[in-house]
């Protein structure tokens, strides 16, 4: 944080299966001098309010997943961007006592939305044994 304003946001250690970050990517491109190249990739003129969402999955997550190839990565890309955006994590708004009742977050609405980029779903699901509680 800065002040009131959110500059990043981990979920996960550094060492765990998924992590993800979430971060103000204009500021990060105005810090490093490299904004006026950026604006020019992304098709915009102001970097404000650009923010970076990335997902580190590990092997371990992707061996439940079954991805052994490159191949296997390509064609599951959407299935683990669903799994990681919905069924990991998600933004949702205080709104109601029960967390899986809560509202998704508009934000992160469009963030889930972006699975659509990343070609056809082929219904690929995590398998892992379940512990006992």
């Amino acid at each position: 944080m800065d002040g009131e304003i959110l500059e990043t946001f981990y979920v996960g250690s550094k060492g765990s299966p998924i992590q993800i970050r979430i971060y103000d990517k204009g500021k990060e491109t105005k810090k490093q001098g490299t904004e006026e190249r950026w604006l020019l990739i992304w098709f915009i003129e102001d970097s404000k309010d650009v923010w970076r969402i990335e997902a580190q999955i590990r092997r371990p997550i992707l061996k439940q997943f079954h991805i052994n190839t490159i191949d296997n990565l390509i064609k599951q890309k959407a299935d683990l961007w669903k799994y990681v955006t919905a069924d990991w994590f998600s933004l949702r708004y205080p709104d109601d006592d029960n967390s899986s009742r809560r509202t998704i977050h508009e934000f992160w609405l469009k963030v889930q939305g972006c699975v659509d980029l990343f070609g056809s779903q082929e219904g690929s699901k995590r398998h892992y044994e379940k512990k006992k509680a």
